[in-house]
């Protein structure tokens, strides 16, 4: 379990590497599976391996995960507005579930939903 959450880590990580780029062909958008935003169906051709990373979840160790690493925002295009926890300890998914409810952007990511202007960021949701 700790090397496969080492590999997620790796993976999650914003340093560029040609073993993530393969595994972007091979498996479509890594960073969204990971953190479960993806289907839970593979390919058949996918490893196990890869089946494992993804589903670290279903072997309890999300939580310690989560607790131990932090995600930094950066652009944003990686990072989804709704159900990501990018900003305190919840997603704004479950912290504002009325606003979810009613929002038409329920996938977007954070780079998308909003824009830095002089410092400040100005959302534009609908």
């Amino acid at each position: 379990m700790s090397l496969l959450a080492k590999w997620r880590r790796r993976l999650l990580d914003g340093q560029e590497a040609l073993w993530k780029e393969v595994l972007e062909v091979k498996y479509g958008q890594c960073r969204k599976l990971v953190l479960g935003g993806g289907s839970r169906e593979w390919p058949r051709y996918s490893s196990l391996w890869w089946k494992e990373i993804v589903k670290l979840d279903d072997f309890g160790i999300t939580n310690l995960f989560n607790s131990e690493v932090e995600k930094s925002v950066g652009n944003g295009l990686t990072t989804r507005f709704w159900h990501d926890k990018w900003r305190g300890n919840k997603c704004f998914r479950l912290k504002y579930p009325r606003l979810f409810s009613i929002s038409n952007q329920k996938d977007e990511m954070v780079g998308e939903a909003g824009v830095l202007a002089d410092g400040v960021s100005v959302w534009n949701l609908t």
